[in-house]
Formats: C-alpha cells, structure tokens, sequence
C-alpha cells in the first residue's frame, strides 16, 4: 500500500479518554513458541469490561487488510476490572508458517456509556502488532520518484519505521509500519538520503 505521510491539525470534539494501558504495545515472539502475554490495566475511576480480538495483518493487492481470526485465542478473552487493577492475558497460537505472521490485535472496552452532548456511544479501544519471526532485520530501500521519495519494504518481514530524518524534516516517534512489498512516500525536499530507526536498528538510506 502507498500512502503519504503527511502533517495535520485535525479539530477534533471533546472526547473521554480511553480507561485502559497495554503492555507490551508490540511483541515479536520467535516460531519456535506459540505463546505469549500482555498486561490490561484499569486506569479509570470505575470498574470496565474489556475484550480482546485478533486480526490477521497483511498485504492484499497493495492494500493492508485486517482479518479476524480464531488462531489466537486469550485466556481471559473477556472480563472485568476494577478501578487502577491490572489483568495478566495468556494467549496461543495455532497456526504456523515457515514466512512471517503479523497480527493486529486489539483491546475494547466494552458496555461504553453514550455521551450526554450526542447520544453517540464512543468506541476505546487499543490496537498493536505481534509478529511472529526469525529475524527483526528488514531491508528498506529510497527512491526519488518526481519530488517524492519512495520507502519500499523489499524484505520478507515487516518494518516499523520510526525517527525518520531527511533533509529539514524530522519526526520523531513511530511513523508507521510497512508490510513487505508495501511503500511509503515522503516529500523528497533537498534530501539525499533518509534515517531512520528500521525495527530498533538506526539505517540512513542512500536515495537511489
């Protein structure tokens, strides 16, 4: 998938924020485990319900796609919490591939009351990848294409691409995730070569 990466002001109403931490907020687990945890917290002043789902994350005629899926199961899958408590998740996975498996999973917290403003009931939830791989290393490789320049994930796994530097611009923090075979295009301004943090591994990208 090919997608600008942009900067925005986005003027947005007054929302509650979402009542809950998840740790880890990415995991790469190695094929030769099928199982895994994280951590649910409460950080509201009153008890919620949370439920957790699995997606299936990959690249389908060059657009991301999110599958749901049974091969992860969670123990629990669903319950409560009370305020400032915390929820130790088990999970496992039942299908193997000799290739990467990228996930998405997610944490919703249910039973969400209306807002008093709209009546619309608000949808919290967190999202975040668990890989299971080998390997982190991912090649990335730049091209100048007219005034852009073109990221291009040309390795068999995916990269998180984060602190991305390139001639003036520079934005710190996790940009994004690119599947393999997927692109992302930036504004090319006087660069000649792209930094960046490529799966935890600081990589300057020589535009080809």
């Amino acid at each position: 998938m090919k997608y600008l990466l942009l900067s925005a002001a986005l003027a947005l109403g007054s929302l509650p924020a979402s009542a809950m931490q998840v740790s880890p907020l990415a995991q790469t687990i190695n094929p030769s485990k099928n199982n895994g945890s994280l951590t649910i917290v409460n950080t509201s002043n009153e008890k919620k319900e949370y439920q957790l789902q699995a997606f299936k994350w990959s690249l389908v005629d060059g657009k991301q796609t999110r599958i749901p899926i049974d091969a992860i199961r969670f123990a629990p899958s669903s319950f409560y919490l009370d305020s400032g408590k915390s929820q130790v998740v088990r999970f496992i996975n039942s299908e193997t591939s000799s290739a990467e498996l990228a996930y998405r999973v997610v944490v919703k917290e249910k039973n969400v009351k209306k807002l008093e403003t709209t009546g619309v009931e608000p949808v919290f939830n967190m999202n975040f990848p668990i890989f299971w791989r080998a390997s982190d290393r991912a090649t990335v490789i730049a091209k100048a294409s007219g005034s852009t320049i073109v990221l291009r994930n040309a390795s068999p796994v995916t990269a998180q691409i984060a602190n991305i530097d390139y001639g003036t611009y520079r934005r710190d923090g996790l940009v994004g995730y690119l599947l393999p075979g997927e692109e992302m295009i930036i504004s090319k301004g006087n660069a000649t070569s792209v930094r960046a943090l490529i799966n935890g591994v600081v990589t300057e990208l020589v535009i080809e």
